[in-house]
């Protein structure tokens, strides 16, 4: 069986940067997670192989590993910010926030309506 050329794999690790950035753009994470393991060994033949022969296949490379990193901070910021924002709508339910004759916020704890069943 004969090895992909390095071209073949520098295209091939391309057209899998291509695919993570949309399904990075859709937030589709459980596609990434399987995607991932396919550029780590696409990353490690490459690197096996020499790749450094055509710096710049190499640095479109490089360009689209950052972009597709920004991303994925991106990701991880909007993903930080609705779990507080969730954390942050949690700690009101029960609670009814009011202001009293003077204009300072008051806070009541609510219970839910319990019914009772009789016979």
């Amino acid at each position: 069986m004969t090895q992909p050329s390095i071209q073949s794999l520098e295209a091939e690790i391309m057209n899998v940067l291509e695919e993570e950035q949309l399904l990075l753009l859709k937030a589709d994470f459980e596609s990434l997670s399987a995607l991932s393991q396919r550029k780590e060994a696409l990353v490690d033949a490459l690197k096996s192989r020499g790749a450094e022969e055509n710096p710049r296949q190499t640095d479109a490379i490089k360009s689209k590993a950052e972009r597709n990193a920004q991303l994925y901070v991106a990701a991880l910021s909007g993903l930080g910010q609705a779990i507080d924002r969730i954390s942050e709508i949690r700690s009101t339910l029960g609670k009814i926030k009011t202001y009293d004759d003077r204009g300072q916020v008051t806070t009541t704890n609510t219970q839910a309506p319990s019914i009772s069943i009789k016979a």
